[in-house]
């Protein structure tokens, strides 16, 4: 299947037009899986420093209250 498009100047005739459709293609994949994963670590550490947040909350109510 060939594409052309007339607005975005996009030929997909030929070997090299295809080749670097390609090569776009997978760049622009790779940019969402590297920000997508940059969101899920983000999200994990978000996570992870919550819970350390509150266990350090709930430690020092502990020794609060057994004074």
């Amino acid at each position: 299947m060939n594409l052309v498009s007339l607005h975005n100047h996009i030929n997909t005739t030929t070997a090299t037009s295809r080749f670097t459709f390609i090569i776009f293609r997978l760049l622009a994949e790779f940019k969402r899986e590297i920000f997508a994963n940059e969101l899920r670590l983000g999200s994990m550490h978000q996570q992870q420093e919550a819970e350390k947040e509150a266990g350090h909350q709930a430690y020092s109510q502990k020794n609060y209250c057994s004074h």
